[in-house]
């Protein structure tokens, strides 16, 4: 730029070397300056919302993908621990029921094309007497363990649409239930010969706080019923600490209670 008073060369300077004179700007120079400088800010402007919005983009991606993840959890196998339901279970009424825990034992496919899984709680919830009574006629038709397991236990357990998913199964030639004790036949099936578990880990129980109290059963290490009577010596097959069975009379002795169920599965 020329010094607009002597006409020397004085670019890049604000007063001109020769003279002094101020050197002024060029309006048309300064017009395109002001013009790039909006453009980039405009520029600038522009990239920070892009790159906003692709943040934000990502960040209802990832919970979506969250979200969608938890509904289209893995198959279920057996030998995994499910939670389903909830119940008492530390015995601090205050803090609500605690989720229920379930070991899948079986997964088989059903009549409809779906597919449905047999579930045992990993922990005796309760402790009982097969009946309360001296009663000898009262097997599992109209046992109290029965009664409890239906009532209590599974009225008060299971939302609407998990109660819509246990399936009512046949226990006896007399009985359908939702929920269960797992018959002798359906221990040594799905547990002892299952090669697809943990056998070992899956005999053994601990019994909850809430279900030792319950029934005044001191030991937490749970010996837990099995569903069979027999007849002829008035007694009731349960699992014992190692894993055998054996039978003992159905009135006297309080032992674990561990749920049983089918219910339905979608992938």
């Amino acid at each position: 730029m020329n010094c607009p008073k002597c006409g020397y060369n004085a670019e890049n300077f604000k007063f001109c070397p020769e003279c002094g004179a101020k050197i002024l700007p060029d309006l048309g120079e300064t017009e395109n300056t002001n013009k790039n400088s909006i453009k980039k800010s405009k520029s600038s402007l522009a990239k920070k919302i892009i790159i906003s919005a692709i943040v934000v983009i990502l960040v209802i991606a990832i919970v979506v993908g969250v979200i969608f993840g938890i509904k289209k959890n893995k198959p279920i196998e057996a030998g995994q621990t499910i939670t389903f339901g909830s119940f008492e279970q530390d015995d601090v009424k205050s803090n609500g029921p605690e989720p229920l825990e379930w070991i899948v034992l079986s997964v088989e496919n059903t009549d409809e094309q779906a597919k449905k899984a047999l579930l045992l709680s990993k922990n005796a919830v309760f402790s009982m007497k097969y009946n309360d009574e001296n009663q000898y006629e009262r097997y599992w038709v109209t046992s109290d363990i029965r009664e409890w397991i239906s009532s209590s236990f599974y009225q008060s357990a299971f939302s609407k649409d998990e109660k819509s998913r246990i399936i009512l199964t046949e226990t006896t030639s007399e009985t359908e239930d939702y929920v269960f004790l797992l018959s002798e036949e359906e221990f040594k099936s799905y547990i002892e010969n299952n090669v697809n578990i943990d056998n070992g880990s899956v005999k053994h129980c601990d019994c909850t706080v809430y279900g030792a109290n319950s029934g005044g059963y001191i030991e937490r290490d749970a010996t837990w019923w099995l569903r069979d009577t027999d007849n002829s010596s008035k007694q009731c097959k349960y699992i014992v600490e190692n894993g055998g069975i054996d039978n003992k009379t159905l009135y006297f002795n309080v032992f674990g209670v561990r749920p049983a169920m089918w219910i339905t599965i979608t992938e």
